[in-house]
């Protein structure tokens, strides 16, 4: 396997890639689809589509000819073909979608950031929209993510002297980056997380032990400044980032980074660590709305029709607040139901008001006659066990004598 991902609308809906240029879909611990997505490359990334449910988007890596494809793929319509496809030069390291679902974007073995429209066109130039100079040196790992769906892009990669090093990009200007940051020496790249509601980065170091956290808000004064950083006892091979629906919000919980390390204690072998990122507040008895902004949820904000044709969408949103999460949920499901699976059939279960005509069971009243049972009382005759207390007598002077000895 050589890249997996979560489905945003569906968390129990998992996508692999393999070297071998395979896809497969798990759905509760089950395939459900197995793509052929590449017959002669391997399948570096996989990523779902942040706003349509059913999109599927992969990269291929061919470190022979050095060419690599991106490709869509609509898996709800149960074609065995993608719907769009782009040519890159060079080997592809990472792929990402905006969060907006309408710039594809991508960096490469060359150092290279690229940025593609998938609804532009088909072929190797028709749908790359912007591109940045070779920023990274060639032949070292380079990853990149956006920043939610704002226009802004952190990458990472290497320089010559083989230093990690992560910059903050504006799509709009990629000639220069709004900020920079330079670390140790090492061979592989930083593996950088973004966290859209606190506008923080998280820079996990793949090979070494430290995972640092930065201030990745573009209008800040120093962006990228280095704000803390926390410390495993084993090497990491791999981080990501907990949904912000599953945090103890309650204990200022804004972030948890889950980190794989190659080992998590003598003869354990690898293992997954939480990092629990906390807010220092001098209580934690309310809910911290600063804290915490209504974030994303787990609905597609258009269906794929609706996405082609470019047409205006906002992006659902709920609380975290535990008083108004379920509330909020149920209020963005009826709004956005449309562009989901069959969710606005649940509005029409209010018809379910007629069910009102099983009052008719009240004719069960009529079991009242069992009131008969009355005659049950009879059964006073049972106080003659009354009776019983004489023979209590020996016993009370019993336990009363016990303490005697």
């Amino acid at each position: 396997i050589t890249d997996w991902a979560t489905a945003p609308h569906d968390t129990g809906l998992v996508a692999a890639c393999d070297d071998k240029g395979m896809v497969e879909l798990w759905s509760e611990r089950k395939s459900v689809a197995i793509v052929n997505a590449y017959e002669r490359a391997a399948c570096s990334s996989v990523r779902f589509h942040p706003t349509v449910a059913g999109v599927l988007a992969t990269s291929s890596s061919n470190s022979s000819t050095k060419n690599s494809q991106v490709r869509l793929w609509n898996i709800d319509s149960g074609s065995e073909s993608a719907f769009w496809d782009c040519a890159v030069d060079g080997v592809v390291d990472s792929m990402a979608i905006r969060g907006d679902g309408q710039l594809v974007s991508v960096s490469t073995h060359d150092g290279v950031v690229l940025l593609l429209d998938p609804r532009a066109g088909v072929g190797q130039n028709s749908s790359v929209v912007a591109k940045t100079a070779a920023i990274y040196a060639a032949g070292r790992p380079t990853r990149c993510i956006w920043l939610g769906d704002k226009p802004y892009l952190l990458s990472t990669g290497l320089s010559r002297m083989r230093e990690r090093s992560a910059a903050l990009w504006d799509q709009r200007n990629l000639g220069r980056p709004l900020g920079s940051l330079g670390l140790q020496a090492s061979t592989k790249a930083l593996i950088p997380l973004y966290d859209e509601d606190t506008q923080l980065a998280y820079l996990g170091e793949k090979g070494d032990n430290t995972v640092r956290w930065v201030d990745a808000d573009p209008s800040s004064a120093n962006p990228l400044a280095e704000l803390g950083s926390f410390v495993v006892q084993s090497q990491i091979s791999g981080c990501a980032l907990m949904p912000k629906r599953s945090l103890r919000v309650m204990g200022g919980e804004i972030a948890r980074v889950h980190v794989v390390v190659e080992s998590g204690g003598a003869g354990t072998g690898s293992a997954v660590i939480p990092i629990s990122h906390v807010a220092p507040r001098r209580s934690y008895l309310d809910f911290h709305a600063d804290l915490f902004p209504d974030t994303r949820a787990p609905l597609p904000a258009q269906s794929f029709e609706q996405w082609v044709a470019q047409e205006p969408f906002t992006i659902p949103k709920v609380s975290l607040d535990p008083s108004r999460a379920v509330g909020s949920l149920e209020s963005a499901r009826r709004v956005f139901g449309a562009a989901g699976p069959a969710v606005p059939a649940q509005p029409a279960q209010p018809a379910q008001p007629a069910q009102p005509a099983q009052p008719a069971q009240p004719a069960q009243p009529a079991q009242p006659a069992q009131p008969a049972k009355p005659a049950q009382p009879a059964k006073p005759a049972q106080p003659a066990q009354p009776a019983k207390p004489p023979p209590s007598l020996p016993d009370a002077p019993i336990q009363r004598a016990m303490p005697t000895p």
